[in-house]
C-alpha cells in the first residue's frame, strides 16, 4: 500500500512543477533571446502627419461667377499732335471809326443833366447821383417829363440819317471789323437804314391795307394779325391775284438792282 501512494504524490508532485515551468518557460526563453541594440538619440523620433490626399472631385461653380479673363497688352498708338488754331486778332477800332451811338430814353437825358449839375468824383458819387436823379424824376409829373422826351424823340428821329451817312463814308473792310467787335461783346450792329431792302410778299401787302379799315392803332393793331391770316385765307385767287402781281413786280425791281435773277414768287 505505501508504495503505491509514494508513486500517486511523487506523480503529482513532478506535474505541478513541469505545469509551473511550462509558465515561465517563454519569458525566460523571450528575455535570453533578446538582442540589445545601441541607440545615440536621446529623444524619440518625432512623428510627422500623414500628406494629406487632394481631392480629386470638382467644386461646384458660383452661378453668375464668369472666369477673369487676363487683358492683352495693347500698344499704345501715339496720334499727332494737331495745331490748336490760334484766335483771329480783331483789327483795331479806333474811336472815330465807331457808328452814332442810339439816342437815349428820356429818363436818361434827364440824368446827364442832373450829373452835369451835381458832378461826380467817384464811382460811389456816381451810384449815389443815380439814386438821386431817379428819385427827382419818380417825384416829377408828366408834364415835367416832356421836355426831355421831345429831346429824345428828335434825337431819335435824327439817328437813321446819321447812322446811313456813317455806312457811306465808312469802306467795308471797318465795317466789318466793327462788326466782329459788337459781336465779340455780344452787341449787335445796326443795319443800313437805306440799304435795298426784300420787298414784302402778298400777305404783308394784304396787312398793310387791312390795317387801314381799322379804327385803333398802335401795338392794338397786332391783337388783329389772327383776323387778317383768316380773312387772307378765305380770298379767291382772283382777290389775291393783285397782291402777288405786285410782289412779282417789287421782287424783279429788286433783284435787278443787285444784279441777280429773281426766284419764283411763292405764298
Amino acid at each position: 500500500m505505501l508504495p503505491q501512494l509514494a508513486q500517486r504524490v511523487a506523480l503529482r508532485t513532478i506535474h505541478a512543477t513541469f505545469t509551473r515551468c511550462a509558465a515561465f518557460a517563454p519569458s525566460i526563453f523571450v528575455t535570453r533571446l533578446r538582442v540589445p541594440t545601441r541607440t545615440f538619440l536621446s529623444s524619440s523620433l518625432p512623428r510627422l502627419a500623414p500628406a494629406s490626399r487632394k481631392s480629386t472631385k470638382k467644386g461646384r461653380k458660383a452661378v453668375g461667377a464668369k472666369p477673369k479673363k487676363t487683358a492683352k497688352a495693347t500698344k499704345k498708338v501715339v496720334k499727332a499732335k494737331s495745331r490748336s488754331k490760334k484766335p483771329q486778332k480783331l483789327r483795331r477800332v479806333l474811336k472815330e471809326d465807331l457808328p452814332p451811338k442810339h439816342p437815349p430814353v428820356a429818363c436818361i437825358l434827364h440824368f446827364q443833366d442832373y450829373v452835369k449839375s451835381h458832378p461826380v468824383s467817384s464811382l460811389e458819387d456816381a451810384r449815389l447821383r443815380l439814386k438821386e436823379a431817379y428819385g427827382v424824376w419818380a417825384s416829377m409829373d408828366a408834364a415835367a417829363h416832356q421836355p426831355w422826351i421831345d429831346r429824345s424823340k428828335a434825337l431819335l428821329a435824327e439817328y437813321p440819317r446819321r447812322l446811313a451817312e456813317w455806312y457811306r463814308k465808312t469802306d467795308e473792310e471797318t465795317v466789318k471789323a466793327v462788326e466782329k467787335r459788337f459781336k465779340a461783346r455780344g452787341r449787335i450792329l445796326t443795319k443800313d437804314p437805306d440799304r435795298e431792302r426784300r420787298p414784302a410778299p402778298a400777305f404783308l401787302r394784304f396787312w398793310s391795307d387791312y390795317r387801314k379799315t381799322l379804327s385803333v392803332s398802335g401795338r392794338e393793331v397786332l391783337t388783329y394779325t389772327t383776323e387778317a391770316a383768316a380773312k387772307w385765307r378765305s380770298l379767291s385767287d382772283e382777290e389775291k391775284a393783285p397782291y402777288f402781281d405786285s410782289y412779282r413786280q417789287a421782287l424783279a425791281a429788286y433783284h435787278a438792282k443787285r444784279g441777280k435773277a429773281p426766284k419764283t414768287a411763292s405764298d
